[in-house]
């Protein structure tokens, strides 16, 4: 009778940690950094353009920013926190 077969173990790796992102100027788009944070008065100046012009029409809403960036900024940072807001003092009542 052949001698039972056991399984054979690899020995350990040594861990090694990933390279560093490139930083610099030369690096691609997906590598570089991400654009500037909104400030306060950006965002107040988002709200008062959606109060008055409604959710559309965003290419002029906050100078030095793009129509693509202030609808993000409204319908993932703006809208949420107004719902949040309004919920919240719905409760308190």
């Amino acid at each position: 009778m052949p001698p039972a077969r056991t399984p054979r173990s690899s020995p350990a790796k040594p861990y090694a940690p990933k390279p560093a992102l490139r930083t610099s100027d030369s690096a691609p788009a997906a590598l570089a950094p991400s654009p500037k944070r909104w400030t306060r008065a950006e965002y107040v100046a988002l709200f008062d353009h959606v109060a008055v012009h409604g959710a559309v029409g965003f290419e002029h809403a906050v100078p030095g920013r793009s129509e693509a960036q202030c609808r993000r900024a409204f319908v993932e940072t703006v809208a949420p926190l107004c719902r949040a807001a309004l919920a919240a003092k719905g409760k308190d009542e």
